[in-house]
């Protein structure tokens, strides 16, 4: 009797917490958007691969005899559009054909090209005065000053055309956002056609062949569960073909390691302090560290943010590992050489769940390293985070041994 009181305690002990969880839940589902967290969870660690001929090409929703066409749900080809600067799209089409289309909104928790849908509007008559007769793309950037997201919009534009059989030198590129010049601005010229900002348009333009961009945060890209990322060699030697960064062969006799630094830094207008997170406390250290370890090789640390993006593609292409704080410059992996290894680091407030840098690395078949802090006595004021000598040369040594076997160390003579 005794042992069934005590059951029947333990059960309300634990049934009451169970209660209270449910009761919060009951609380907060119906304010949070259901359908963006299932969508979350689909392509972050359930969709494993993507056919984009078969889910992009595939049977396309044609439109306004073929005016608009729409590709999975994701992009669509528009042609003799009016463009005025009120973000207004005046195509020939009837409003009723134009209720029977709706992009995604997959990761993100909306699509503008919804938006850009319902501003269509039917008109049978061309007043511009400019006619742009060169395939144009238009991209509406997100985060225009973080390199990663900037990446997702690069390799979106760069699959469009690849697919889509267009040179890129064909392919003129209007950036629609109305954000403050950024560092990456550039990266646009040097990849596609001529490139234009909307917020300069100041009188309509007819578009003879119009291409709505997949947006960012869709990007085949951001679904870290894939197995493979479609044409990521491709779209890597894209890269680094459209910044003449020659290829770097293997030679393990010196190799090169290039330290990404995340320091205190004004990239933006958005932040206006220049604080930033997951900052290295002791660099001198690190490098100092690795030298010994690795007598003879090339080791060196560089802010990135600091230059111009050509100069950062040209660097990391020359590089055989590449070290960092999880943080948007590890997304110059994609310019790595073939053989290259990663050593990505974490602080103890990033959850290596984070694995945008873990999925690029994975598939362009790279060496791939992690390390997480879990001692608060490394952690310090204003974000700054110690990362222990011993722990990065030891990583740096797998890395090594993965590309050229264990390294042989040089006697003093």
């Amino acid at each position: 009797m005794m042992v069934a009181k005590l059951r029947l305690k333990n059960s309300v002990k634990c049934f009451v917490p169970f209660l209270v969880i449910c009761s919060f839940m009951i609380i907060l589902i119906p304010k949070l958007n259901l359908e963006h967290i299932r969508h979350q969870l689909y392509y972050l660690y359930w969709l494993h691969d993507v056919d984009l001929e078969q889910e992009w090409l595939h049977q396309p929703t044609k439109l306004c005899d073929g005016s608009f066409i729409g590709y999975g749900n994701e992009f669509a080809i528009l042609r003799d559009v009016e463009v005025f600067p009120d973000v207004k799209f005046k195509l020939k089409c009837s409003s009723k054909m134009l209720q029977k289309y709706k992009f995604t909104n997959g990761m993100g928790a909306k699509n503008h090209l919804n938006n850009w849908f319902k501003a269509l509007e039917d008109t049978s008559a061309n007043g511009s005065k400019t006619v742009q007769k060169k395939k144009t793309i238009f991209v509406l950037r997100y985060e225009y000053a973080n390199l990663y997201h900037q990446m997702t919009d690069f390799y979106n534009a760069f699959l469009l055309a690849y697919v889509l059989k267009i040179p890129p030198d064909d392919l003129d590129v209007v950036l629609m956002d109305r954000n403050a010049p950024s560092v990456l601005d550039n990266a646009w010229d040097v990849l596609f056609g001529d490139v234009k900002k909307f917020k300069d348009m100041n009188e309509p333009v007819l578009y003879k062949e119009m291409i709505w961009a997949v947006i960012g945060y869709n990007s085949p890209m951001n679904f870290h569960s894939l197995k493979s990322l479609p044409y990521v060699n491709e779209f890597s030697n894209f890269l680094k073909a459209r910044y003449n960064a020659g290829p770097k062969l293997l030679d393990c006799a010196g190799v090169s390691i290039l330290f990404v630094w995340r320091r205190d830094y004004v990239a933006h207008p958005g932040n206006p302090t220049g604080s930033i997170s997951r900052k290295i406390k002791n660099e001198k250290e690190l490098i100092e560290a690795v030298q010994e370890v690795f007598p003879g090789h090339s080791v060196a640390g560089i802010q990135l943010d600091e230059h111009e993006i050509n100069d950062q593609v040209k660097w990391v292409s020359q590089t055989d590992i590449l070290v960092g704080m999880h943080g948007a410059g590890m997304s110059h992996i994609m310019e790595l050489p073939y053989h290259a290894g990663v050593l990505e680091l974490f602080p103890t407030y990033k959850a290596k769940t984070n694995r945008h840098f873990r999925a690029m690395a994975g598939w362009r078949g790279l060496h791939y390293r992690s390390w997480q802090n879990i001692n608060p006595n490394n952690e310090f004021h204003d974000q700054y985070t110690r990362i222990p000598p011993i722990v990065v040369t030891q990583l740096l040594l797998s890395l090594y041994t993965d590309m050229c076997g264990p390294i042989k160390t040089r006697t003093k003579s």
